[in-house]
């Protein structure tokens, strides 16, 4: 039997994000016989998502010898976390081996708990990265990334992040064209290049403070239809006056400036790393028109481009 192009071995914790799982899985699935896909537990046992449901695999984990990457696929606290000792020991071997070790979104806190990210640079959600930082300070952990790779290891966030992760190893190894079609059938215009900024929910804005934690969650949950800032500031029950004493502290900013802000990014997000046309980025960050966002964009474009962008 012919050599597979792409060999991943995918080892399944507890707390798995159901949807990166899936969209993954499904993205590899479309390559047929070119790609062989292992889904293994320490132990043989059944790995669980978020959800509480089971998955059973076939079996325990496998000599890593043969595969291209070894992914891990969620984290702790859970049953298989237990075995530890022997999760360490093999993901110690696979490096020993030459292989690329893989954190999905919780899995890279597996790697960094297990000492497996010492010195490298990491993936993490704006909300995790102080969190992150503190837990594990000999991990270089970064938001604003769908994907990070340093060196042998790559990180990436969860949900359809996934399929972006699946497409980047896909093209890697058996080329863009089949990387696109398995993103066609995910329902997906395109496959998001690995350096793209992710949706505006996990850009770098830190803020310890919980109205304002929830003011962003509110702004980034309504992008496409902003509410008016009373309407914002009744809902968190302060007055506006104080919402925007709290925002200047916390951020530097208004209310209003920061969520013009946030909208000009996304939509530069979205045509610059999802390529989407000028209309439909206006239509969804609820700007009028493509000439009232053409007129705020010029800016938000070039420090995108350049890198600049949280």
């Amino acid at each position: 039997m012919q050599k597979p192009l792409l060999s991943i071995g995918l080892l399944l914790l507890d707390r798995i994000q159901l949807t990166a799982l899936g969209c993954f899985t499904d993205s590899l699935a479309a390559l047929g016989e070119d790609c062989r896909l292992a889904l293994m537990t320490p132990t043989g046992q059944t790995a669980t998502t978020d959800q509480g449901l089971e998955i059973a695999v076939s079996e325990s984990h496998i000599w890593p010898e043969g595969f291209d990457y070894i992914i891990v696929v969620g984290g702790l606290p859970g049953k298989l976390w237990r075995w530890s000792s022997t999760i360490s020991r093999y993901l110690r071997t696979a490096d020993r081996l030459g292989l690329t070790l893989v954190g999905l979104g919780n899995g890279t806190e597996t790697l960094a708990r297990l000492g497996m990210l010492n010195g490298h640079r990491a993936c993490a959600t704006s909300r995790d990265l102080s969190t992150l930082s503190a837990a594990y300070p000999d991990v270089q952990f970064e938001s604003g990334h769908l994907i990070i790779e340093d060196r042998k290891r790559i990180t990436s966030l969860d949900g359809t992040a996934a399929a972006d992760l699946a497409g980047l190893l896909t093209t890697r190894h058996i080329g863009r064209r089949r990387a696109d079609i398995a993103t066609a059938g995910l329902h997906r215009a395109t496959l998001r290049p690995p350096d793209a900024s992710p949706p505006i929910g996990q850009h770098a804005y830190r803020t310890g403070h919980p109205k304002i934690v929830k003011m962003l969650d509110m702004m980034i949950a309504s992008i496409s239809d902003p509410k008016p800032v009373q309407h914002i500031a009744d809902h968190l029950l302060v007055s506006r006056r104080q919402l925007d004493r709290l925002c200047l502290e916390e951020t530097g900013e208004t209310v209003r400036a920061l969520y013009f802000r946030l909208r000009k990014e996304e939509a530069a997000r979205l045509i610059v790393a999802e390529r989407r046309s000028l209309s439909e980025a206006a239509w969804r960050t609820g700007f009028s028109d493509a000439a009232h966002l053409s007129r705020n964009l010029d800016q938000s474009v070039h420090q995108l481009r350049n890198g600049s962008l949280p």
